[in-house]
Parts: C-alpha cells; structure tokens; sequence
C-alpha cells in the first residue's frame, strides 16, 4: 500500500479512532507541493470545500508530471475524508527570488489540538534547485531564513495550539531549521523530516539538542539526498517500489498499515553513491564548490530554462539538450570552474562506479 491506498483506506476513520501517525505526517508533508497560488485564493484563510472546489476546477498544465498529479490525488482525499473533516487551511507563501537564489513554499494545516506546517520540498524551477545544491555548502540557505520567520509568524497567530513541522526534501532541512529557531521551544510537539538533507556538523549545536528527541528523520532504502552530509543519527529507513534516486518520490513509499515498511539498512547503491558525493563535500572548500555549482547553473541560465524538464520527459528532454549544455560548458565557461567541475564528476564516477568493483 503506498500513501494514496492509506489515506483512501482511513479516509472514514477520525484521530480518536486511530491518533495521527508518521503516514499522516508524510501526507500532510507532500500537501505543501500544491500549486496553491494557482487557486487564487486570496483569503489568509480558507475551509476544505473552498479547496476542493479548487481543486476540482484545476486544469492540468502540460509540463504537470506525474508528482504533482498525484499531489492533487492526495489533496482531494485530504479535503473530501472524514479523518481531516476538521482541518483548516492558512497562511500560504511562496517565493521565488532568482537574485537571492530564494525558493520557499509553506501551508499551514489547523486542526483543533494541533498546527501541522507544512514546508514544500524543491520544486521544478532553478532557482529551487540551485538553492539545493548550495545547501552542501552554506550552513544556513535564504529560505532556512524565510522558515523560521514563517513558523514564528504562525506560531504567534495560534499561540494556544501545540506545533507539527514537517516537510520532504529540501522542505524537510527547512522543518528542522524552522523548528530550531522557534521562539518557544516547549510548544514544539514533533518534527517530520522526509528524506531530507543533513546539515554541517556546526548546525549540530545546543539550539538543535534542544528539539533533537522529537525529531523522526525517515529516508527510503536507496536515498541519495536524505544522506548527504553529516547524519547526527540514523533514520528510519523505508522501502519502496522504485529504485535508487527515484526512492526520493514519497508516493513510492510502502506502507503496513497505518506506519511504514520499514527496511533494515541502506543498499550498497545508496552507500556508494551517498560516499562518493560526500567525499567530494568533504574534501573540496566552499569556494571550489560555488565555482562549479555557479558554472553548472550559468548553463541552464544561458539556455534560458527557468524550470527543469518534468519527470515524464526528462530522458528525452537531456538526449535533446546534452549537445547544447556539453558545448557551451566547453566554450562558454571559464578555463578553472571548467577543470574543477570535471575533476568534481570523475571524483564522484571513480568512488561511485569504479572503486567498488575491485573491493572484494
């Protein structure tokens, strides 16, 4: 059973009869991708039948994959069930700053004993993606800023209800952030953190020791993103039905009836995938890093692509393109970020594909 078999399967069963879960949390976690600002709704506030209208009225566009089809699958059950016939929804932002190389998307989710805020995940833009990527090398990103802010705004607003933060991805580092920053710690009831990305081990300081017990990190079987950094502890590892990077997709993600399956270790393709990328983290300063992650993004600014293929034509999109980004990342980029980019991948290819076929 995956996410949609769950909530479609609890869809009549209210918190009293069976408490909210990690599976609830994940929902409410993918929640935050919807296009929200799509819906026009111009209210700080707004009921499930004002979403669901919404909803059902959406056309889908033609670069809408298959994750966010099934973000609106997921966000149908959750305004049409009986178990979250008390939720309200409020307080949508988004931004996408491409000067401040900025992406932030978050909802929160009001329920009568609890918040549940909801920080979405990378989305389809570059700015999203680089904003990522800078994630291996700064120890706090624009929208780690834009969290906390975010989850002291709300948490004001509705000082009277225990707080839930959670997010995939990139969304989840930004629950944790969030969650370290609050201004009133005590209110904080647990933080979900889906396959996120670890942070510098100096972000491991007192403000996080202060809400570590009440972190539940989860990451799939294959994970590659939920990996890079420096663990604090182990994650609950999760199976699922695809394979290697595309475990990152929580659709995928198997569930035993109201928790996960879990497994019981990493695969040996998320060890050496996780090691070779981590390696090179580790190994390489901050200023070789942003040389070759700026050449890497001043290719997809110098195409003019604002937003990266969708899941559904990404093959076909990079055979097209390849030609294109290999030539002008030859001609175009400069002579060092050049050599240290290429150093970078076949540092990555040797400790990946290459060292572990002579390990006995």
């Amino acid at each position: 059973m995956d996410i949609l078999g769950y909530l479609d399967k609890y869809k009549d069963t209210s918190f009293k009869e069976a408490s909210f879960n990690e599976v609830d949390a994940l929902a409410l976690a993918l929640f935050a991708y919807l296009p929200f600002e799509d819906f026009k709704l111009e209210k700080e506030k707004f009921s499930r039948e004002e979403l669901s209208k919404k909803i059902n009225e959406y056309h889908f566009k033609k670069d809408d994959g298959q994750r966010i089809k099934n973000t609106f699958k997921l966000a149908k059950i959750i305004c049409e069930s009986a178990r979250y016939n008390k939720a309200t929804f409020a307080h949508f932002k988004k931004i996408n700053d491409k000067e401040k190389e900025k992406q932030f998307q978050a909802i929160t989710i009001l329920f009568k004993d609890f918040i549940y805020i909801s920080f979405c995940g990378t989305d389809s833009t570059v700015i999203g993606w680089k904003e990522d990527v800078n994630m291996a090398i700064l120890e706090v990103v624009p929208s780690e800023i834009e969290a906390i802010k975010y989850a002291n705004m709300v948490a004001e607003k509705h000082w009277f209800r225990k707080l839930i933060l959670g997010g995939h991805s990139k969304g989840a580092r930004l629950s944790i952030t969030a969650a370290k920053g609050l201004n009133n710690k005590k209110r904080l009831q647990a933080v979900f953190s889906f396959d996120g990305p670890n942070f510098p081990a100096v972000c491991y300081n007192e403000d996080y020791k202060k809400i570590d017990s009440r972190v539940l990190s989860y990451a799939p079987s294959e994970s590659i993103i939920g990996r890079l950094m420096n663990e604090y502890r182990p994650k609950i590892i999760v199976k699922s039905t695809n394979k290697f990077i595309f475990q990152h997709d929580a659709f995928s993600w198997l569930i035993n009836d109201k928790c996960f399956t879990y497994d019981e270790e990493y695969t040996v393709a998320s060890n050496n995938a996780a090691n070779a990328i981590n390696n090179v983290l580790i190994n390489y300063d901050d200023e070789k890093k942003h040389q070759v992650i700026d050449a890497i993004f001043d290719i997809a600014d110098r195409l003019n692509f604002e937003k990266l293929p969708s899941e559904d034509s990404i093959k076909a999109s990079f055979s097209k393109n390849l030609p294109i980004i290999a030539a002008d990342f030859l001609i175009n980029t400069p002579k060092n970020e050049k050599r240290l980019a290429l150093k970078i991948a076949f540092d990555i290819l040797k400790d990946y594909f290459i060292t572990p076929l002579f390990k006995d």
